[in-house]
């Protein structure tokens, strides 16, 4: 997070090996930080879903069989992710200030 928000100006790439799953929980906590809307952000995930069927046709079964064996949706498990506690909190709790907090809402949101 704090890398993101102290970034040069222009676009940040937030990349891990696959783009979804370490990516994707660290874009998650982003967008929400911003206000984002869960069902946008669920949205926003299943766009990677999508992508990843050509690079790695067996990773989607397996994300929809592990979301069947434990009962859920993306949807629901972004929400509850997100419902579980205070995000901007975790992270200040984890180190984060509110002049890093304050950068990611410029970056993210006016465009900085």
């Amino acid at each position: 997070m704090r890398a993101v928000a102290r970034a040069r100006p222009g676009g940040v790439l937030v990349a891990c090996g696959r783009g979804c799953d370490r990516t994707g929980f660290v874009t998650m906590l982003l967008l929400h930080l911003v206000g984002v809307p869960v069902d946008e952000i669920a949205a926003d995930y299943a766009l990677s879903v999508e992508q990843l069927r050509g690079r790695d046709p067996d990773w989607e079964p397996k994300l929809y069989d592990a979301l069947t064996v434990h009962g859920t949706t993306i949807a629901s498990s972004i929400d509850s992710t997100l419902s579980g506690g205070d995000v901007a909190a975790a992270l200040r709790g984890g180190g984060l200030g509110e002049e890093d907090l304050g950068l990611l809402q410029l970056r993210l949101v006016d465009g900085c």
